[in-house]
């Protein structure tokens, strides 16, 4: 018959041309006069329902009717077009998973074949993750481009370079070839549809057909072949984006994919000369554009002046870019009377933008279409099925059942959870329910309220059921509960003793467990029978569809978005058939794992999509999904250089040069080619940007976020033809009334809101605009306007309120008992000493080990283990490694059977934990005493562990230490003054006796979990509070220390002080011959006096200690002065303790990051700041600046 071309840019009527009658050409309304004919457009795919609306509302034009029926006028895609000529198709139809499924079961044969050798450089390859996926990439690829295994055999017998890896390559056609008869009869990406429709064609006439072709940006080789036989059995018209003749006209960068398919299409339809009509121009506001992006693409300065309908914004970031779309949209809406409709969105990053537009458009109530298909992986469907398949591997993973109950999807009965006595209880509560019924039926009394009642067969509501559920995983958590327990049937809470008013809670939480688990051993047994005693792939898939409808599973999904959850379940189906259907005989083997993978990769590559916009939407889609019609109004958001376009990467098996190459030798085979080369892909990235940017008729607004990076390229063309870029901003940077920031009540009182705290900061004045905002809000929020004033500060304690907290009197006086570490916490931040100290606020009990249980468990070890050897009257550096050893597993051995420390053998996961600190704490005393060896000239002669000094008036045993004697003035709430006694208490965890020629010397030892750094500017903000307090009860304790060493006083006159040191305790894979090199790794950071023990440099980090050269320690001079601003600093703390302090102020970041009250402070770096930091950088520093405190 004949091929036709209707040509022209954006800005002409393709359409309308196709309708109108010219000379030597019948268009669609002419042809449609004879009865016979028929005349069907082909659009794309994704384009059918919009495609339809436009072409019935052209059809439509002119005619003086309200409604038109024309049953000979149809709107196809390709596929449509197979169904409705071939008018039955029974090839089975099988998706991209299925395909996955054909190519791993193909690999899996292929593994297990071992006489197979074609395939020895691919094999290893087959079970990396995302190697599937790219495998079946490239096969469709070449079965889109018609590449047969023959052709790409011959290309790499001809081929002067190897590609990829010559034999890789061979490898991967032999799987080519092997997968297409394997997927031999079935129809997949409609290639064996489209193969049949084309035998339809070469022996049927359809002479009485007119075909258009319309809103295609490119074809398929196969699509080609259809097209031009077509064009041989019927009339072919179809519409070329060109401004100049297809055939003869320039080539251009710009439209030269739209040229080349017309070329090709007239080579393939053997018409060397189609007749092309150009269509004519429709006159609007942005119909220059197409000529503007003409001229850029030759590379000419254009003449062409844009009218101001054209935007460009700079915006500071995401969301205020999407702000500033709801805005304007929100105002074209109100004040210009565009419709919703009227308006389509493009961004190449719609992943990117996703998140913001149901916020944002839902405060300004702007409806929307989402253009795009939504992935399964993160449906509740999927989630319910792969945590489904967890617990059948896993059944004792309690996180695995929990994930399966939140999605709310499964959910039980009164009758499945409830006990016989309940029941019981139950039937009676109904009849006696009856009975009053009937009494008051009788009665005058005023109706009572009906209450709600329950039946057994109903459901647990979602709401009571979601609180179970979290209380049980609360409970699971703190109580120390795991997967293999739900088969009890008691769960008493296993914490500390209970407080006042807490039995009523652990009976709700008992409660809530207990039904939990009642329904989760009969969901357990559900999903073991779903799998047990199965052979067969088909088995499984009927158990396990029968048994989500038995769990009511499409009822729930119904319950909410029916369209989207009724897709998505018909999803889950198809993957259920297509799994059957291709795997159904396949042997079933739990230990492989092959159907949970196989199932869960099937249904996260599968997707769903909303219905179609048919109301008054805003129509939001990507780029590269083009509309059918231009709108009035088109925004394009996110155009930054990484964007628009976007940045291209080559991820396929084939890299870019061997693509060349088999693109060279494919140009003697014209119906042949790849169709995802770099050049291409960027090409049609340009292309799809000139189409989005000619989809506007009255108003362009382009936009992109500056935190992204620089403007498109794009964009700088439309800068440089005069439109001004405008930046955006999430609130207004001033207070001048600025008309495009007004938009409905909540966005208005927003950003009046903000702006008045700006006010009130005096950043600048507010417009009385923006004032009227404000009263209106005060009026109508007056809670919200009040806490407007409000600030996250902590008010300072009133005296009533601190004596009630902290004091504790002694008989007539007043005294403040702390501990060392509860001091320091105040000193990091007095909010949390306040919650803690104060109000005796604790987090959550957990029945878990914590870091102060693991410091504990090595305090406690170390100390026994010292003792041990106390009393042996054996010194630590003469045990033998196996005695060391020995001893160490005695004191493990005797801590295990203590009940505080039972936690450690509840569960598997803390019973990993115990072995961790086991090791650790024979890592530590390996280095301890290989440290003792290696110094020969300091003889350690006794250690004290567990040392604890209380205040004075507590001392009790003759040997034990007392606390300095520090006091305080503060006034009461009448303002009397009153003394209060500071009572420090504490514990030092080692205390060393070493021995060097006649002298002896205190080695003071503080473990720590891990390496603390001492620094001269941390000493000044009281980081070494302990090991200064420490220092100070040892220079008041002397005789009580001689008396605890049981050494006379005439025979040792001095015992000097060596230092005070912060000790690591590390956990390191430690085996004997690394004990050298871990040693050399750890540091004790401390504070030590010259005339102290000599040390070596690989052992200490002493305070004072220049960078370049090593010093011993500090003057005894300087050592009292730090002694005595260490006490200053203790009383400064209670002083500010008694002055009400508790203000929100922690010392720095880390002291956050661990903190369980930041749910409480709500800190924040915009209302509250951290302490000031010190200024002293050197210990040279930090003396003088001691100095001048005392001047």
């Amino acid at each position: 018959m004949s091929l036709l071309y209707i040509y022209g840019d954006r800005s002409h009527q393709h359409l309308q041309m196709m309708m109108q009658e010219k000379e030597k050409f019948c268009g669609a309304k002419a042809w449609l006069q004879e009865k016979e004919h028929q005349v069907c457009f082909l659009v794309p795919n994704n384009l059918k329902f919009e495609g339809e609306v436009a072409i019935l509302q052209e059809y439509a034009q002119g005619e003086s009717y309200d409604f038109i029926s024309n049953l000979s006028l149809s709107v196809f895609s390709f596929e449509r077009l197979a169904w409705y000529l071939l008018e039955e198709d029974h090839t089975p139809k099988i998706s991209q998973s299925g395909l996955q499924m054909l190519l791993r079961k193909q690999m899996l044969e292929i593994e297990k074949d071992t006489t197979e050798d074609k395939y020895t450089h691919l094999k290893p390859l087959f079970n990396k993750k995302g190697f599937i996926e790219k495998v079946l990439d490239l096969f469709l690829e070449w079965i889109e481009g018609q590449l047969t295994p023959e052709l790409l055999l011959d290309y790499l017998s001809l081929a002067e370079e190897a590609s990829l890896n010559e034999e890789t390559l061979k490898e991967l056609i032999y799987l080519y070839q092997n997968f297409l008869q394997v997927s031999q009869g079935y129809s997949f990406n409609n290639h064996q549809l489209l193969a049949q429709l084309k035998e339809y064609l070469q022996t049927h006439s359809l002479n009485h057909y007119q075909f258009y072709v319309y809103g295609f940006q490119r074809f398929t080789a196969e699509e080609l072949e259809i097209l031009s036989l077509l064009a041989k059995r019927s009339q072919l018209i179809v519409s070329v984006i060109s401004p100049d003749h297809p055939l003869t006209g320039s080539m251009s960068s710009l439209y030269e994919s739209q040229k080349q398919l017309a070329k090709r299409l007239a080579i393939l339809a053997e018409e060397p000369y189609p007749l092309c009509f150009l269509a004519p121009k429709e006159e609007y506001p942005l119909a220059s554009m197409s000529q503007v992006w003409q001229t850029f693409d030759e590379g000419k300065t254009s003449n062409y002046s844009l009218p101001q309908s054209v935007m460009l914004w700079k915006a500071e970031d995401e969301l205020a870019e999407v702000e500033q779309v709801a805005r304007t949209i929100y105002q074209l809406v109100r004040e210009e009377n565009y419709r919703y409709r009227d308006i389509t969105i493009f961004t190449r990053n719609l992943e990117g933008y996703h998140s913001h537009f149901a916020p944002i458009f839902h405060k300004y109530q702007i409806p929307y279409h989402l253009g795009e298909s939504q992935n399964m992986a993160h449906h509740s469907l999927t989630i319910l099925l792969e945590s489904l398949f967890k617990i059948e591997q896993y059944p004792h993973q309690a996180q695995f059942v929990f994930d399966f109950l939140k999605t709310g999807l499964v959910r039980p009965t009164y009758e499945e959870i409830w006990s016989e006595q309940e029941k019981e209880q139950y039937e009676k509560d109904q009849q006696t329910q009856a009975l009053e019924e009937y009494q008051a039926a009788f009665t005058m009394e005023e109706e009572k309220e009906e209450v709600q009642n329950r039946e057994l067969t109903d459901f647990v509501s979602f709401e009571e059921w979601s609180q179970w559920i979290s209380l049980a995983e609360i409970f699971m958590e703190t109580s120390g509960y795991d997967g293999r327990d739900w088969q009890k049937e008691e769960f008493p809470y296993r914490g500390s003793q209970l407080k006042e008013g807490d039995e009523k809670a652990i009976a709700k939480l008992t409660e809530a467990i207990t039904y939990v688990a009642r329904f989760v051993r009969q969901l357990l047994a559900d999903i073991h029978q779903i799998f047990a005693e199965k052979n067969t792939y088909r088995e499984v898939l009927q158990a396990l569809y029968q048994q989500l409808l038995s769990w009511h599973v499409l009822e729930e999904l119904q319950k909410e978005e029916v369209d989207k959850n009724e897709e998505v379940w018909n999803q889950f189906v198809a993957l259920v058939e297509e799994m059957n259907q291709l795997l159904g005989a396949y042997p079933y083997q739990k230990e492989e794992n092959l159907f949970f993978e196989l199932f869960i990769e099937g249904l996260r590559s599968r997707t769903y999509s909303s219905i179609p916009n048919t109301v008054d939407e805003v129509h939001i889609a990507d780029i590269m999904r083009p509309r059918m019609v231009k709108t009035k109004v088109c925004f394009i958001i996110g155009g930054d250089e990484l964007h628009l376009p976007k940045v291209m990467s080559n991820d396929t098996l084939l890299s870019d040069e061997e693509r060349m190459h088999l693109t060279t030798y494919l140009e003697d085979y014209p119906q042949c080619y790849l169709g995802k080369d770099t050049i291409t892909m960027m090409n049609h990235e340009y292309y799809h940007a000139y189409l989005a940017m000619t989809t506007a008729k009255e108003k362009l607004y382009l936009s992109y976020a500056q935190s992204k990076g620089e403007m498109s390229p794009y964009y700088q063309w439309m800068k440089e033809l005069g439109v001004e870029t405008k930046s955006i901003f999430l609130f207004p940077q001033n207070g001048t009334f600025q008309k495009e920031y007004l938009a409905n009540g909540q966005q208005n009182n927003a950003v009046a809101l903000t702006l008045y705290r700006k006010e009130q900061t005096g950043i600048f004045p507010l417009d009385p605009t923006w004032q009227k905002c404000l009263t209106s809000c005060q009026q109508k929020f007056p809670t919200l306007w009040q806490g407007l004033f409000l600030e996250n500060q902590a008010e300072s304690l009133r005296k009533d309120q601190i004596f009630d907290y902290y004091d504790e009197p002694f008989g007539k006086e007043h005294q403040f008992i702390t501990s060392v570490s509860q001091l320091s916490g105040y000193l990091t931040c007095p909010y949390r000493y306040y919650l803690q100290k104060g109000l005796q606020l604790e987090p959550l009990e957990e029945y878990q080990p914590d870091y102060r249980m693991h410091g504990n468990f090595l305090h406690e070890a170390l100390d026994v283990l010292m003792k041990e050897l106390r009393q042996r009257k054996q010194n630590f550096h003469v045990l033998s490694t196996q005695e060391l050893y020995d001893l160490c597993q005695s004191v493990l051995k005797e801590l295990e059977g203590e009940k505080i420390y039972s936690v450690y053998q509840a569960n598997e996961k803390n019973r990993f934990e115990n072995q961790q600190l086991k090791r650790l704490f024979q890592n530590v005393c390996a280095i301890l005493h290989y440290e003792m060896e290696i110094q020969e000239d300091i003889q350690y002669e006794d250690s004290l562990t567990e040392i604890r000094f209380v205040p004075e008036r507590d001392k009790i045993y003759p040997n034990q230490l007392i606390a300095p004697n520090l006091s305080i003035h503060t006034e009461d709430e009448t303002g009397k003054e009153v003394p209060i006694t500071i009572g420090l208490k504490g514990r030092i965890d080692r205390l060393d006796l070493l021995k060097v020629g006649k002298e002896r010397y205190y080695q003071l030892l503080d473990y720590k979990s891990k390496a603390k750094k001492l620094r001269a500017n941390g000493v000044d903000v009281g980081d070494a509070l302990q090991l200064l307090t420490y220092i100070a009860v040892l220079q008041e304790n002397q005789e009580a220390l001689r008396q605890a060493f049981s050494l006379p006083k005439e025979e040792v006159e001095e015992i000097h002080l060596d230092g005070a040191y912060f000790v690591p305790l590390e956990n390191n894979d430690l085996q004997e011959k690394d004990q050298i090199k871990i040693s050399s790794q750890i540091r004790w950071e401390g504070i030590a006096l010259k005339e102290g023990l000599p040390k070596e440099k690989e052992v200490y980090h002493l305070l004072g200690s220049p960078k370049k050269e090593y010093a011993a320690g500090l003057t005894e001079e300087q050592m009292t002065q730090l002694v005595e601003k260490n006490k200053a600093d203790i009383k400064q703390a209670v002083q500010n303790i008694y002055d009400g302090d508790c203000s929100i102020r922690p010392r720095n970041e880390k002291s956050c990051q661990h903190c369980p009250f930041h749910s409480i402070c709500q800190f924040s770096t915009e209302t509250n700041q951290y302490q000031k930091g010190s200024s002293v950088q050197n210990v040279d520093e930090l003396f003088e600046k001691l100095k001048k405190g005392k001047e």
